[in-house]
């Protein structure tokens, strides 16, 4: 399926041919609907919404599709983000520690398999800047939760309140040494992306000439 020809199918043909096994489709309407707010908002720690669940059937049926690996992975970048800023299910009624830890564990899950996907990516094609980019994106959070968490607690024991879920899901049992590791990786994808993005770019004014 080309490219330009599938810009202005209707999302229902998409969903047709997605059905039929056809990767492409499956990808394009993932993609079509990952950015709608509500791709973004988990209702529970199951919670699959519409886009990522295509993106992920684009997956099944072509593992070599790095572009939708990079749109799984920053989709669930930012359901995790997402969760973490509205934090929804502490204030619902009927909350308790084994909901929390759901959520926890789920998240967590999702931050993981989010860096997954952009590893794989790369793996497909080193050059792949928005998957490195991707990655530094996250690394960078996991910094900034960090010196958010250690902003609100001071003392000897950082870790050991559990206020903070961001914290606790993006660099829990985390170090000084590790915390200049995951800093040192952030810096070593942004110069990855950076450099695919030069040459990217190189390229095209090469070939317009």
């Amino acid at each position: 399926m080309a490219a330009e020809k599938t810009e202005t199918v209707p999302s229902d043909e998409l969903e047709r041919w997605a059905r039929a096994g056809r990767p492409g489709a499956a990808r394009r309407l993932g993609h079509r609907l990952c950015v709608q707010v509500d791709a973004t908002i988990l209702i529970s720690p199951d919670t699959t919404p519409d886009g990522e669940r295509w993106l992920r059937r684009a997956l099944d049926l072509d593992p070599h599709d790095g572009l939708a690996a990079v749109l799984l992975g920053g989709l669930l970048h930012r359901q995790c983000d997402t969760a973490m800023r509205d934090g929804v299910w502490l204030e619902e009624p009927g909350d308790d520690d084994e909901q929390a830890a759901l959520w926890l564990a789920a998240l967590r899950e999702r931050w993981t398999e989010a860096e997954q996907w952009y590893q794989h990516a790369l793996a497909l094609e080193p050059g792949d800047g928005a998957a490195a980019a991707g990655l530094a994106h996250m690394l960078t959070d996991r910094l900034t939760a960090l010196e958010d968490y250690r902003s609100e607690f001071i003392g000897d024991d950082v870790f050991g309140a559990d206020d903070m879920l961001d914290a606790r899901i993006l660099f829990e049992d985390a170090g000084e040494d590790a915390e200049a590791a995951v800093r040192d990786e952030a810096a070593h994808w942004a110069r990855r992306a950076l450099l695919a993005f030069a040459l990217g770019d190189a390229a095209g004014g090469a070939a317009r000439q």
